[in-house]
């Protein structure tokens, strides 16, 4: 992000699950995309993948609770 983001929006900064919430919103935009434009090939498909192989702590930590 540009610097100055960070230098006019400090609290956008300053949540303590900044990090899950970047996750989130780029996990929102992916599923928008999807449903817009769905993935023509594997290739295309595969590159989705991303969004789920790296999952913050937090969320693992929700669906692990939901496994039981």
């Amino acid at each position: 992000m540009p610097s100055w983001i960070f230098e006019s929006y400090p609290e956008l900064f300053s949540h303590p699950r900044f990090t899950e919430r970047q996750w989130l919103y780029q996990l929102s935009y992916a599923l928008r995309q999807m449903i817009i434009w769905p993935p023509k090939s594997r290739e295309d498909a595969a590159l989705l993948r991303g969004y789920v192989d790296d999952l913050p702590v937090a969320v693992t930590a929700l669906v692990r609770l939901r496994n039981g």
